[in-house]
């Protein structure tokens, strides 16, 4: 299981977004307590792990509100972008049955502001 969370630096007071992977299967053994990248955005499904459980992707989202997708590795390397979208936003992902594809929604929301006032006054 992946969760998302901050952990702070008592010695500096500063928070640190992390990734933590517990396994469920032992709650004795502590979790593996990766760096998240700093842009990360959990209300998208959180992160899944990948096909073959070597590293986990999550989203992040980047200037002007774009989402991508990061890949973390699970063995300490750094993580990288796999997607390079240049508008709109992930609301969610998934891996095809055989775990060679994946599936990628991309979206964006519109919004108008409408001001009604009352004139007769």
């Amino acid at each position: 299981m992946a969760e998302y969370g901050t952990v702070v630096d008592k010695a500096t007071n500063t928070y640190t977004s992390s990734i933590a992977i517990v396994n469920t299967d032992s709650f004795t053994a502590p979790p593996l307590v990766l760096p998240a990248d700093p842009r990360i955005t959990v209300a998208n499904g959180g992160a899944q792990f990948t096909p073959d459980n070597q590293a986990i992707v999550y989203t992040i989202r980047g200037e002007n509100n774009v989402d991508n997708l990061w890949l973390q590795p699970l063995n300490g390397k750094p993580g990288r972008q796999i997607t390079q979208f240049l508008s709109d936003q992930i609301p969610g992902f998934g891996w095809s049955p055989d775990g060679k594809k994946l599936l990628v929604g991309r979206g964006h929301t519109e919004s108008d502001v409408v001001l009604l006032s009352d004139t007769s006054k």
